[in-house]
């Protein structure tokens, strides 16, 4: 017969969806114990408005699943929690203080479980770890499924996920996005005349630039932004919480960053981005569509810049894509 805490593994070693595991594990866990509640902490960071990568962290977002999967956000200070991110399990006797277990995931300790159990002994804690390594690598799975092999960004698997869940309705979508309640904008990128660097040098080199100018979005970028890789040399970005205006400072770094880094053998390559803000009314498809024709007119008119869709359509210089495709039907 298969003991409760083997068919607990086995349910979780099943799961493929990351909101379902974290409910899951909060559900095991508390039946392990024979406690009423525990909880999965997640770990966000957010930058200043500024958009610099280079200002401190100041906030964290706290949201938590519990067995019943509700979230609950919370932004506190850094330097009033920053004492209990833990990198091992923090064991408690007393009731009154809790079991804390840093759930990692890509080297980095984004969760953690929480709860409250004073009889803990050495086979209990043993089948806890065990629990939890099974989460853990579920976790891997699902998420090392969403990244782009090469540039180790996430893929367009990872966009419908994410851009699904940034437009749903449903308060309760998982922790690792912004909902469209603020300001945010998409932004394609691609870098010019990659397909030279291919007939020149070979794929070989080509794969290299597109590692390494990966390595530049992630270093230029905020932690709170989205990066993926679409298609070929082209790129998406999804800036949260961002309004155009400090759009564009943020994505006129990463062109300087891009222009004024020496890739071996090749020497420098520039980029050409297009963005729009995030309309919930325009859909994805549409958001995309409309940063591309904003990439367009940066790549037709120079490249090696940055175009804001809604400002070129102020200005007159582009065609409403919007009116374009709607038809009156009489």
């Amino acid at each position: 017969m298969i003991s409760s805490i083997t068919q607990q593994m086995l349910k979780i070693s099943d799961l493929r969806d990351i909101k379902e595991l974290r409910v899951n594990i909060t559900l095991a866990v508390s039946a392990l114990l024979e406690i009423d509640h525990s909880e999965l902490i997640h770990r966000l960071e957010h930058r200043s408005t500024s958009g610099s990568p280079d200002e401190p962290t100041t906030f964290f977002a706290l949201h938590k699943t519990s067995a019943q999967g509700d979230i609950e956000k919370d932004s506190i200070l850094q330097n009033e929690f920053i004492s209990q991110w833990i990198t091992e399990p923090a064991y408690s006797t007393n009731t009154d203080e809790p079991n804390i277990i840093p759930m990692k995931m890509s080297n980095d300790a984004t969760e953690y479980l929480k709860f409250f159990c004073a009889n803990l002994d050495s086979k209990t804690i043993a089948n806890l770890e065990a629990l939890t390594r099974v989460y853990r690598n579920q976790c891997e799975l699902i998420l090392n499924a969403e990244n782009d092999q090469l540039t180790g960004l996430f893929n367009r698997q990872a966009f419908a996920r994410i851009t699904t869940a940034m437009f749903s309705t449903q308060q309760t979508a998982s922790i690792e996005y912004h909902q469209l309640e603020q300001s945010a904008c998409m932004a394609v990128v691609d870098l010019d005349y990659f397909k030279r660097v291919n007939d020149k040098f070979g794929h070989l080199y080509g794969d290299e630039v597109l590692l390494l100018f990966s390595r530049i979005m992630v270093n230029s970028l905020r932690n709170s932004d989205y990066i993926f890789r679409y298609g070929g040399e082209e790129f998406v970005i999804i800036l949260n919480d961002t309004n155009a205006s400090q759009a564009s400072t943020i994505l006129n770094r990463l062109r300087e960053d891009a222009e004024n880094f020496d890739y071996p053998q090749i020497g420098r390559i520039t980029i050409s981005v297009g963005y729009a803000l995030m309309k919930k009314e325009l859909g994805v498809s549409g958001i995309i569509d409309i940063a591309d024709i904003a990439l367009y007119y940066s790549k037709e008119n120079g490249r090696n810049q940055v175009s804001n869709y809604h400002d070129l359509l102020e200005r007159g210089l582009i065609a409403d894509k919007v009116a374009d495709d709607t038809i009156n039907i009489f």
